[in-house]
């Protein structure tokens, strides 16, 4: 059976508690929510966890939504904030870390570099950083947040959010070099 579009039927249908419908939305969904997941942990079984926690709290906000257009912005938006829900649980991000000097710049990759990676052994370096590093990462390069904007979300000083990055960068150049075996100091 096909999967139907996202139509405004559908969430309508939804919002009426229609088995059939929420269900063609789920799978509608679930692939979209998956490729949001990912960047923020280890597996796909964390990521499907946090993928059907993000669709039951779309389901419960449902009622809110009455623009198709901002729909799916909006779904986003709950599966990026459970994701970071998520790891906000497993990590203790107020823990104390003494910030040393460092220089962001002396942990840089060439662009060309990344340019031939593909976007799945990619992902897979990511997701070997460890949960707190991984989070600021995502959110600063894949998301695109400024230091700033990643404390406020994460409840965290605009220098945790740097070190946190500080790390994230070094570790995944280790992991770059490492995976391509390429000898580096970092």
């Amino acid at each position: 059976m096909p999967i139907q579009k996202l139509n405004f039927s559908l969430i309508q249908d939804c919002k009426s508690k229609d088995r059939k419908a929420i269900q063609k939305l789920y799978f509608l969904l679930f692939e979209g929510f998956m490729r949001i997941c990912s960047p923020y942990v280890k597996d796909d079984s964390e990521a499907k966890s946090i993928t059907n926690d993000a669709f039951l709290k779309v389901l419960e906000k449902i009622d809110q939504v009455n623009d198709l257009q901002a729909f799916q912005a909006w779904a986003n938006r709950i599966v990026r904030n459970t994701a970071i829900d998520h790891l906000r649980k497993i990590s203790n991000y107020r823990s104390h870390i003494r910030l040393e000097n460092y220089d962001e710049n002396q942990v840089a990759l060439s662009a060309n570099a990344l340019n031939e990676l593909d976007g799945e052994d990619l992902l897979k370096m990511i997701q070997s950083l460890e949960a707190n590093e991984r989070l600021v990462f995502t959110l600063f390069f894949i998301e695109d947040f400024s230091h700033k904007e990643i404390a406020k979300k994460l409840d965290i000083t605009t220098e945790m959010s740097r070190w946190l990055l500080y790390k994230g960068r070094k570790n995944f150049k280790k992991i770059f070099y490492t995976t391509n075996s390429i000898s580096i100091q970092v």
